[in-house]
């Protein structure tokens, strides 16, 4: 490995390695995560009745569906008092990465200092206070998370960014994340597609499609915020924009105000809803009507309100409209506008 026979190699672990000792009884895991996800996990153990230094090991290899299960018995080794040295070469692919298989080298050794024994049994102890803290019921991944993380791992390949951004805004009602992508250029897609990696390693419990639809939801607009607050976002985008956000989505002050401390989907609507309905009071016909037609297209807009017409009239609509709000009411449509 040292002299490229495999290609090009870099250490991803410790440069000196990972050492301790191994009681009778005990398992060392070793696990290589990708994105919090497990690629593959090296287990090294000692059972519970061996004696001395003489000693059976046993190694686990465990292989994530990604990668390809080697075809070799890994089932036990002898350690007689000697140290014995062996290397697992395990085919298997990381994100973003051209790695195409990852080297396990485990040398053991009788004998051990009591500095790595206590360290062992302190390992073994929070070990056991972990297992004991776990629900009784193991969690299971749903249905169609195989799917949407499939789709996940796709985006850090360039070509491949646009389908399955639109997969995934497709399977989980994305719709903001869904036009975005259908009309974003490559710059702006690529943009998205890596945010939505970092959002979804730092959301390990996006796993389902509403929780998943949400990253892709927020993803997307504080994208489009950031690409705003710059002055740069093209003319497609910003009535991509507008359509999700209505009247709201054309004003970035207001936006930034309604998307600050948003705790999910729903939060983010009722918010917009609000904001929106506050633009009933514009002394702008335009931003008026813009507010109108989108809380009317969600059902959302005050009976009798006409967004042209006097300010008495649009005033006492929208009283009536808080009136029945505070008492509970649901609201109450119209598509009765001046031409």
């Amino acid at each position: 490995m040292a002299q490229g026979t495999f290609g090009q190699a870099k250490v991803i672990g410790p440069a000196a390695g990972l050492m301790g000792a191994l009681p009778p009884g005990v398992t060392a895991r070793f696990d290589l995560l990708d994105y919090g996800r497990r690629m593959l996990s090296l287990d090294v153990s000692r059972p519970a009745l061996a004696q001395g230094n003489n000693a059976e090991i046993d190694i686990g290899l465990l292989v994530d569906s990604a990668g390809t299960p080697p075809d070799w018995d890994l089932a036990a080794m002898e350690l007689t008092g000697q140290k014995q040295c062996f290397v697992l070469l395990i085919p298997t692919q990381l994100s973003q990465t051209n790695v195409s298989g990852v080297a396990a080298l485990v040398q053991t050794s009788p004998g051990t200092s009591a500095v790595a024994l206590a360290a062992a049994m302190r390992d073994v102890d929070a070990s056991v206070q972990r297992v004991a803290a776990q629900p009784k019921v193991v969690p299971v991944d749903p249905p169609d998370w195989p799917g949407l993380s499939s789709a996940i791992q796709s985006l850090v390949s360039v070509d491949r960014q646009r389908a399955a951004l639109n997969f995934l805004a497709q399977q989980t009602d994305a719709r903001l994340t869904e036009n975005v992508t259908l009309t974003a250029d490559p710059s702006v897609l690529a943009q998205l597609a890596a945010a939505v990696v970092e959002a979804m390693k730092n959301s390990p419990q996006a796993r389902d499609r509403a929780s998943v639809g949400w990253v892709l939801e927020w993803t997307t607009l504080q994208l489009l915020m950031r690409i705003e607050n710059g002055g740069k976002l093209p003319p497609e985008l910003a009535a991509v924009l507008a359509v999700y956000a209505g009247e709201v989505g054309r004003n970035p002050a207001t936006l930034e105000q309604v998307a600050r401390g948003v705790r999910d989907s729903q939060d983010l609507k009722n918010r917009l809803a609000e904001e929106n309905f506050n633009f009933l009071d514009d002394s702008s016909p335009a931003a008026r009507m813009r507010a109108y037609d989108w809380l009317a297209s969600r059902g959302l807009a005050p009976a009798g309100y006409d967004p042209l017409g006097s300010p008495v009239d649009r005033r006492k609509a929208l009283d009536a409209a808080e009136e029945s709000a505070d008492q509970g009411a649901p609201p109450q449509t119209t598509t009765n506008i001046s031409p």
